[in-house]
């Protein structure tokens, strides 16, 4: 049997309701209750005892570490996200790379830190199941995870607070000497148990709150999803945590021992420096008090950076620190609204989080675990608007071949056509009934487990036109998004619900190219986004690609994308006369090619600061800061992190690869990488162990949206340079519409 040592390193996740608590049996803590100020609100979060970390006598095991505390927003969101688990729950055993053995405390026994422990029911069983079998089936462990979980009655907002049980350096198969691992961690990379007779996590629940049990991630808006805290809390317990603390305005690191938590090792400040550098943070120190409290913390891990769109992880690091809940979670601000929110610190009623996100796996990943692969969905779009009388619309679904998925209807007038089931990408076509009363209506479909939302305008609501007109010398067709454009000559017109934000495309026929856009809320490229709350007209311009007049482009296949480039004003050739197509790109000049492409107009070069990039001032480019200002105005748009973190570098003078321009292009367009899906199977030479699971994803999207068709030979060649006659292609397609 295991056995227990009274204190452990733990993870507490909470939730305060600006309404109050829900009532139940009445609880006297044995820990502290501590109060925080959140967003102007004072709430209350119980905190369980704890002691000083205690060594064993080799110095090789900490027995227990101080408490990690996760405080919740208090004010719920105003969109609930429901994201679906990574695998089929009904067949997860079947297909799981690690293994949890689960031991419930009975009635009248007490938790790791003392609370008293009631019957734990069979439905909040399930459900802590399924969290389990998420895991199982994305971490990769020889050694079975033991957890201890206790229904407890607790003071003031907390949901549950979990446990990591012993931390071990040192121990054969430690990937990095002098660190603590959390126990769970240490024995899957250790290959057996460190010590079988203590378990590896720890996890009390509030039994006072109105719980959802079900799995199918549809909880209602008034209670908190179980399977989402107990998924947060495992994630915890598998390490990610760290060991920072803050007293009297002073920080540190180490448990008291001098020796980091792995998950330490990675964080750095905002110029790249690491938080374990102790010549600029002494531990203790005031300066590492600062750090701790900067928001400017970040984790600098190969795997979460690439999961990350290539950027580093921001974490979770308020000016006021927060016991337990600063530093071991994402930052909120920064994933509270995507599939990575998970591992923040907010857990609202009516939401459901059935997946820990690409940025987790890729941080614990980072730590040391082996992470199994698995289905991702991308559901476009998301939210669809019809007017009063109905009509059919589609929402596609992309995947690996691989993966299965479903589509249900959760509204009576909401029918699916077809595509009520498939295995990779396909197609969801639906239809909506006519809405006979005055009022709208909103409905949903759940597609591969994500919802989309369905806007009816009910009879008599407001509506507005949307006129399109086409200008120019050449050929091409606009669509919109959320309605079909009735096209008389060169004019299309639609009728939507007044305050509907359309999404306008062009694309340009042979020869031709996508010019400006007029009247547009913002365009970017061929894409114009504004929203109809009034009758509005928008233009768009397509023009006849015409002769640069470039005397070194022979007339070949790359002559028309060169031509539209110089005709739409974002290359002006490489001298008098010459677009020298055969030579490389380099990142400086494609940070200004991509801005020009996607806002057809000049950086201010007043705006180059210097002081982003260690390799980037107006200096460096004889004096001339039209570079400075574009390399700085990527970095500021998210398209570049830099060559180099620390310290940040540029490298503006480095040839831009293949690869690199499927992932600046993709951003430039707005494609959140993360969401996408890498097969292995689109280029014999992009894999995720060739390229990068980044640039996996960046290239086959590339290929998907029709940008690229490899180099040949069923290759993509990411490594090679980019040479300007291809980027004339790719910018080409990208931005000016061209087939």
């Amino acid at each position: 049997m295991r056995r227990e040592y009274l204190f452990s390193r733990f993870i507490v996740i909470f939730l305060f309701i600006a309404l109050g608590i829900p009532g139940g049996v009445s609880a006297e803590p044995f820990g502290t209750l501590q109060s925080v100020e959140i967003d102007g609100t004072t709430v209350e979060y119980y905190v369980p005892p704890f002691n000083e970390p205690e060594l064993s006598a080799d110095g090789l095991t900490l027995y227990s570490s101080p408490p990690v505390v996760l405080i919740a927003d208090p004010n719920p969101p105003s969109v609930l996200l429901r994201i679906p688990p990574p695998v089929d729950l009904l067949t997860a055993q079947q297909t799981a790379t690690a293994t949890f053995s689960i031991i419930y405390v009975p009635n009248g026994g007490q938790d790791h830190w003392g609370e008293p422990c009631y019957t734990f029911p069979e439905n909040a069983k399930a459900a802590f199941n399924a969290a389990a079998a998420i895991w199982s089936n994305i971490i990769s462990s020889s050694v079975p995870i033991a957890i201890r979980t206790c229904w407890a009655s607790l003071s003031g907002g907390t949901l549950g607070y979990a446990g990591g049980g012993r931390l071990y350096r040192d121990f054969s198969g430690a990937p990095r000497a002098s660190t603590w691992y959390l126990s769970s961690l240490a024995n899957a990379l250790h290959g057996s148990d460190l010590d079988p007779s203590f378990f590896d996590v720890h996890i009390t629940f509030n039994m006072n709150f109105s719980w959802y049990y079900g799995i199918d991630g549809n909880t209602p808006h008034s209670q908190f999803d179980f399977l989402s805290v107990v998924l947060h809390e495992i994630g915890h317990g598998l390490n990610f945590s760290g060991s920072a603390a803050f007293s009297s305005g002073q920080g540190s690191w180490g448990y008291g021992t001098g020796y980091p938590n792995i998950y330490d090792t990675f964080m750095k400040d905002g110029s790249g420096n690491n938080l374990l550098n102790t010549t600029l943070y002494p531990n203790p120190s005031t300066a590492l008090g600062d750090l701790l409290r900067s928001n400017n913390l970040w984790f600098h891990g190969s795997n979460s950076m690439t999961a990350n769109g290539g950027l580093r992880v921001k974490m979770y690091a308020p000016s006021t620190w927060a016991d337990g809940s600063s530093y071991s979670h994402l930052d909120y601000a920064t994933f509270a609204g995507t599939v990575n929110r998970l591992m923040v610190y907010a857990i609202s009623s009516g939401s459901s989080i059935h997946n820990p996100g690409p940025v987790t796996k890729g941080l614990l990943k980072d730590l040391g675990w082996t992470i199994s692969s698995e289905c991702t969905y991308n559901i476009s779009p998301t939210s669809q608007s019809f007017l009063a009388s109905g009509g059919t619309k589609s929402v596609g679904v992309s995947t690996p071949s691989s993966c299965n998925w479903t589509a249900v209807s959760n509204a009576s007038w909401i029918a699916i056509q077809s595509g009520s089931s498939g295995t990779g990408s396909g197609t969801v076509t639906y239809s909506v009934s006519a809405n006979t009363s005055a009022s709208p209506r909103t409905g949903t479909m759940t597609i591969a487990g994500y919802t989309v939302t369905i806007n009816q305008a009910g009879i008599g609501s407001p509506t507005n036109t949307l006129t399109v007109f086409k200008t120019g010398t050449g050929l091409g067709n606009v669509t919109a998004s959320d309605c079909t454009l009735n096209w008389v000559g060169n004019t299309g017109t639609c009728t939507v619900n007044s305050g509907t934000t359309i999404t306008l495309t062009c694309s340009a026929d042979s020869g031709s190219f996508c010019g400006d856009w007029t009247n547009c809320d913002s365009a970017v490229g061929e894409t114009c986004s504004l929203t109809v709350n009034s009758n509005k007209s928008v233009t768009s311009t397509i023009n006849l690609i015409t002769s640069a007049g470039f005397g070194d482009v022979p007339n070949d296949f790359f002559t028309p994308y060169i031509n539209a480039l110089a005709n739409s004003g974002i290359t002006g050739g490489c001298g008098v006369g010459s677009y020298c197509p055969s030579n490389p790109v380099n990142r400086a000049q494609m940070a200004l090619f991509i801005l020009r492409g996607m806002f057809r107009g000049e950086p201010d070069p007043n705006v180059c600061t210097g002081s982003i990039f260690n390799d980037v001032n107006a200096g460096v480019f004889g004096g001339n800061p039209l570079f400075c200002a574009a390399i700085e105005e990527f970095a500021d748009l998210g398209i570049t992190g830099g060559c180099s973190a620390s310290p940040p570098l540029y490298c503006p003078f480095n040839n831009v690869t293949r690869a690199q321009m499927a992932v600046f292009l993709l951003r430039a367009l707005g494609i959140d990488l993360s969401a996408q899906t890498c097969t292995g199977a689109v280029f014999g030479d992009v894999t995720a162990s060739s390229v990068g699971e980044l640039f996996c994803k960046a290239i086959e999207k590339f290929a998907q949206l029709g940008i690229t068709a490899g180099c040949g030979g069923g290759n993509y060649c990411p490594s090679n340079s980019v040479r300007r006659d291809q980027m004339a292609v790719f910018l080409g397609r990208a931005f000016l519409g061209m087939p």
